[in-house]
């Protein structure tokens, strides 16, 4: 599915990368609505049109986005 995902927006002329280091992308995510105290709500694609909401704590969000880049 990633790579049907990628195609995707690479044909809408949307990005598929960043020139963001993973510590920029974590200080925005602390500041987005889905943050509720020391809990951050992540939004995981399973597949095309399923994606599950996972809770976890601001502590592992800097992990998280680096594991992801």
């Amino acid at each position: 599915d990633a790579d049907r995902i990628c195609a995707l927006l690479t044909r809408f002329g949307l990005p598929t990368t960043t020139t963001f280091p993973a510590t920029e992308l974590a200080q925005a995510a602390m500041a987005d609505k889905k943050r509720s105290g020391r809990t951050v709500n992540l939004i995981i694609p399973k597949c095309i049109g399923d994606c599950q909401i996972i809770s976890a704590p601001i502590e592992q969000l800097l992990t998280f986005i680096e594991e992801g880049l």
